[in-house]
C-alpha cells in the first residue's frame, strides 16, 4: 500500500517537469555492485602511437570498430567488423556515453551470436570513458555491467582486448563506426523510448529544463517592468553578481531595472523637472537609452558592450564587469551617490 502510494507520487512529481513517469522508472541506475575479476586486457595508448595511423595488429587477430554519435538531440550508434555493419538508432533519451557501451556489448554479443572460440579479438573505442567505465572495480549503472558480463562471457573462450583509438585521425575502421553512428543517430528509431534505462543525467536536464522554463514563463507573465525584461535575461545575473561589491551590486540592479537616480526616472517621482539625457541633451534620460543608443556614449558602448549602438536583448548577454566599465567611463557611476 505504502510502496504504491510512492510511486503514484513519484509519477505526479515527474509530469510537472514534462518527463514521461513510466520512462523514468526504467532507471539505468542500480545499487553498487564490484567487479575484481577483469579475464580481458584493457589498453590505452598514447596519442603519439596513433597520430602515425592504424597501429600493427599480429596476424590473425580480429579487428572490431564502435562509436557513438550525437545528432540534433538524437543518438546513435556504429559497430564494424569482419562481415558486419550495424548502424542503432537510440532516440533522444540515450547519452553519448551510453551509446559507446552499448556498441561495445553489441559488438560482444554478436560475436557470441556466431560461436566464436579459440580467437584473437581486439575492440575499438574512442571512448576513454566508457573503456575505464566497463573495466571499473565499483559499478553502479546496469548497462556497463551488462556490458562487462558480456565481454566475460565472450573472454571464456577467446582472447579480448579493448583498445583506445584516436578519434577523427584518419583510422579506417574508426571512420567507418563513425560514419554508421551518425548514420543512427540521423535516423528516426522504431517503437517507444526509452530504449536504455535513464541516467541520472538525463533526469537533471529534463529538472533544469523545467525549473528554465518555469522561470521564463513565471517573468514574462508579470505584470509592467517593461524596461526590466527587456535588459535582464530571466535566467538572471545572480551567480555573476554575487561576487560584487554591495555598492557595484546597488549599481547595477538599479540601472538594469531603470529604478536609480537618472532623470526620467527621478521625474516620475517628482523629485526633477527635465528628462532630457545629462550626456547628449537628446532623448530621455533611461537605463536603456544610456547603456543602448544615446550617441554620446557610442564610442564608450564600442569599447565596453561590443558595439556603438545595441538592441536592449543584446545586453542580457554582455558580461556584469564590463557593463559596470561602460558605466564609470560615461560618469553615470557617480550619480548614485550624489
Amino acid at each position: 500500500m505504502v510502496g504504491s502510494f510512492a510511486t503514484r507520487r513519484l509519477q505526479d512529481t515527474i509530469q510537472h517537469f514534462g518527463i514521461d513517469s513510466a520512462g523514468v522508472l526504467i532507471s539505468d541506475v542500480m545499487p553498487e555492485k564490484m567487479n575484481f575479476r577483469l579475464p580481458f586486457k584493457v589498453a590505452i595508448p598514447s596519442r603519439e602511437r596513433w597520430r602515425g595511423g592504424d597501429l600493427p595488429l599480429a596476424a590473425g587477430v580480429q579487428a572490431w570498430y564502435t562509436d557513438g554519435s550525437v545528432i540534433g538531440g538524437r543518438t546513435g550508434l556504429g559497430v564494424t567488423g569482419p562481415r558486419f555493419s550495424l548502424a542503432l538508432p537510440l532516440g533522444s533519451c540515450a547519452t553519448i556515453f551510453q551509446a559507446e557501451v552499448l556498441a561495445i556489448d553489441i559488438c560482444a554479443q554478436e560475436l557470441l551470436r556466431r560461436g566464436t572460440k579459440n580467437a584473437r579479438i581486439c575492440i575499438f573505442s574512442d571512448s576513454q570513458a566508457a573503456l575505464k567505465a566497463i573495466s571499473a572495480f565499483s559499478h553502479k549503472s546496469r548497462l556497463t555491467w551488462d556490458c562487462l558480463n558480456t565481454l566475460k562471457a565472450l573472454a571464456r573462450d577467446n582472447r579480448i582486448t579493448l583498445t583506445w583509438v584516436l578519434g577523427h585521425a584518419g583510422i579506417k575502421g574508426n571512420e567507418k563506426a563513425d560514419s554508421l553512428a551518425k548514420l543512427g543517430a540521423e535516423s528516426l528509431p522504431t517503437g517507444p523510448e526509452p530504449f536504455l534505462g535513464l541516467p541520472k543525467s538525463y533526469l537533471e536536464r529534463k529538472v533544469d529544463e523545467w525549473v528554465n522554463t518555469t522561470k521564463t514563463s513565471h517573468w514574462l507573465r508579470c505584470p509592467g517592468l517593461r524596461q526590466s525584461k527587456r535588459l535582464i535575461s530571466p535566467q538572471g545575473r545572480a551567480r555573476d553578481m554575487l561576487s560584487l561589491s554591495r555598492i557595484n551590486i546597488r549599481v547595477l540592479t538599479g540601472v538594469l531595472t531603470g529604478h536609480c537616480p537618472l532623470r526620467y526616472h527621478l521625474n516620475k517621482m517628482g523629485l526633477e523637472e527635465i528628462t532630457e539625457c545629462r550626456l547628449c541633451g537628446g532623448g530621455e534620460e533611461t537605463a536603456e537609452h544610456l547603456l543602448c543608443d544615446c550617441p554620446a556614449a557610442a564610442y564608450a558602448r564600442f569599447r565596453h558592450l561590443g558595439s556603438g549602438l545595441l538592441q536592449p536583448e543584446a545586453l542580457q548577454r554582455v558580461a556584469t564587469k564590463n557593463i559596470l566599465a561602460f558605466l564609470k567611463e560615461v560618469g553615470v557611476f557617480e550619480v548614485f551617490f550624489q
